[in-house]
């Protein structure tokens, strides 16, 4: 399934976007190439992870429980 999102994600950068943020699946990956950013942001049940924009950078950080 990421492999499919990344595929989405290269099209969606040929288009013109700088960041493609998806969701739903359950697998956290932050991948920073090329002045592009593609974060699948994981779930909030297992690896409690989520996306932060600071200062213009874009974060993939875990809750601490």
């Amino acid at each position: 399934m990421t492999e499919g999102l990344l595929r989405y994600a290269m099209t969606k950068f040929k288009e013109g976007c700088d960041i493609v943020i998806c969701g739903h699946i359950h697998n956290p990956t932050l991948v920073k190439e090329n002045d592009r950013i593609f974060c699948l942001l994981g779930d909030w049940m297992e690896h409690f992870t989520y996306g932060r924009m600071k200062d213009g950078e874009l974060e993939l950080l875990s809750w601490k429980r």
